[in-house]
């Protein structure tokens, strides 16, 4: 018999019965991502693209170098309106896509 503790549920379970991912018990893996879907379902698009980026780095270790509104501070516009889902979740951005500024300078 081996015992895991779930990093977010805190409780202690047969790692030989209950399947384990990243420290979090399936229960809590499960609830995870249906609350990410919920959230994706219930969130306006801008603001669905900016927590995309704020997980990215998060999960990559980088800092996030986009504002936590997504407005450009050089050019005043709102980057994620030209910046795909899929980018926001796969790609470090570090800089304005309208006017070219870095924001890592």
């Amino acid at each position: 018999m081996s015992m895991e503790r779930c990093s977010q549920c805190d409780e202690t379970k047969d790692s030989d019965f209950f399947e384990f991912e990243d420290g979090l018990c399936e229960s809590c893996i499960v609830l995870n991502k249906l609350g990410n879907e919920w959230n994706k379902l219930n969130q306006n698009p801008i603001q669905s693209k900016i927590n995309a980026q704020e997980n990215f780095c998060k999960k990559n270790k980088v800092p996030n170098f986009t504002s936590s509104d997504g407005i450009c501070f050089s050019c005043k516009k709102q980057i994620f309106n030209s910046i795909t889902e899929e980018k926001a979740e796969t790609e470090h951005i570090t800089g304005c896509p309208f006017c070219c500024r870095s924001f890592c300078d």
